[in-house]
């Protein structure tokens, strides 16, 4: 389950380089077939905190995609400019530049006074829920 961007695109990833077999269109090549066990090894290996909170192993990752790309004879674009080229800290819809997207838009981020409000009215709130209980006599007690 994918938590942080990071994740998210090293799923994605795995389940692309995974995706193709001997029998798949275009066909694996024997190099492209040898990054892919590579591939397979190195990512059942990562622990959850290295999934989704490490920018060295995501960049290792799109690294890796990369190379099974070249090996394949399918760069991803014609010109050699991928999309990291494009955006180094990551493409749209990735937390790979540090901030948190969902889908193409970024999310709202709350001024500072309006999340105090919330946390202080939900401790207010909170109180006033116990409060009744911290009062009320207990049985057999005096």
């Amino acid at each position: 389950m994918a938590v942080t961007g990071y994740a998210e695109d090293l799923e994605a990833i795995d389940r692309y380089v995974r995706g193709f077999t001997p029998n798949s269109r275009p066909a694996l090549t024997l190099a492209a077939k040898d990054l892919k066990d590579s591939w397979i090894r190195w990512y059942d290996g990562l622990s959850f905190l290295e999934k989704n909170g490490s920018k060295e192993k995501w960049l290792e990752g799109r690294e890796r995609r990369r190379a099974f790309n070249v090996a394949m004879g399918n760069p991803e674009d014609p010109s050699g400019v991928t999309s990291e080229d494009v955006f180094p800290s990551g493409p749209p819809g990735s937390t790979a530049g540090g901030a948190i997207y969902s889908g193409s838009q970024a999310t709202s981020s709350l001024s500072p006074y309006i999340k105090w409000g919330l946390i202080l009215g939900g401790l207010g709130v909170g109180y006033l829920y116990i409060s009744p209980f911290l009062n009320a006599p207990q049985k057999g007690r005096r």
